[in-house]
């Protein structure tokens, strides 16, 4: 077995490990849960702190906060000079938000999404279709796999493992919504979710997207558990993980290390729970700053086909 499969190998059987640890015991809560939780923290607001240990650069969230920096940001400056060669996928385009800010070549640059607005997506499925179509027929690889689709960790686990399978040495997976500010936004609400899967099971072409849908009624648990997978990954494997938490952001490269960092405990129950987050954010997340890009993108190394 070559050192790529035996590395997959092991990242496959971590994973595996990690789907079964991932939930709370009561992972879904009742609406008064929520209407308490809510006016608990307008009347109390918290706020988080994460420092960039290298550099101190700070991001504070409070209960009204928004990230100062964006996903494609972070994208087009790890491409610089080589926005011609880098090979692209997006996993929930929605409206395009990210997708058409990415400075990669159109050639080189696909959408999944079954459902989104925008006109540039190139696979209009789900990810679990994409990913076993590109097995049989297309064979695809690429240097930056942005997953942003439904924010479930147990979705999002699935994504990580089937991505990890056609990543080019050097690339990496970018996560969204892994930093939660606070704690309503990162619980998983049937309130939120009712209306909007009763509209993608009676699917009709006129439908809004995810993104106009949460204009319409803002989703109180907006970034989902997205950070518990994140958490599984840092505790269960040995992928070099870190976030950009000021762009809500996480970042899984094959490569072995942790930048430097300690990795979080194994919750003794091995539930990821709030408390475990707000106890553990930093070893979790292992945050950098966004200044630091630059010197990290010179590790890294493309494809370049």
């Amino acid at each position: 077995m070559n050192e790529n499969k035996m590395l997959n190998s092991h990242i496959e059987n971590a994973i595996n490990k990690v789907e079964t640890s991932i939930w709370d015991s009561d992972h879904i809560k009742s609406d008064q849960f929520f209407t308490d939780l809510i006016v608990h923290e307008r009347q109390n607001p918290t706020t988080l702190v994460f420092e960039d240990k290298s550099t101190g650069e700070l991001v504070k969230g409070s209960h009204h906060a928004n990230y100062p920096h964006e996903v494609h940001e972070i994208i087009n400056k790890f491409i610089i000079g080589k926005e011609d060669k880098v090979r692209y996928l997006e996993i929930g385009v929605d409206e395009g938000c990210t997708f058409n800010k990415v400075k990669v070549t159109d050639d080189h640059k696909h959408g999944v999404d079954p459902y989104g607005g925008c006109e540039n997506i190139t696979h209009k499925m789900s990810s679990q279709e994409f990913f076993t179509y590109n097995k049989y027929f297309w064979k695809n690889t690429y240097d930056i796999i942005f997953i942003d689709g439904l924010h479930l960790s147990d979705i999002i686990i699935q994504e990580v493992k089937e991505s990890l399978k056609i990543l080019n040495p050097g690339g990496y997976i970018l996560l969204h919504d892994v930093v939660p500010l606070y704690q309503s936004r990162q619980e998983v609400w049937w309130g939120d979710y009712e209306g909007f899967l009763e509209s993608k099971i009676n699917f009709k072409e006129e439908n809004k997207s995810f993104h106009e849908y949460s204009k319409e009624k803002p989703w109180i648990g907006m970034n989902g558990d997205s950070w518990k997978a994140m958490a599984a990954l840092r505790t269960h494997t040995d992928l070099c993980i870190a976030s950009f938490p000021t762009a809500c952001c996480g970042l899984v490269s094959k490569s072995i290390g942790n930048f430097g960092f300690e990795k979080p405990p194994i919750p003794d129950d091995g539930m990821y729970t709030w408390k475990y987050f707000q106890e553990n954010m930093d070893t979790i997340l292992n945050p950098i700053a966004m200044a630091q890009i630059d010197s990290l993108s010179k590790t890294l190394c493309w494809k370049g086909e």
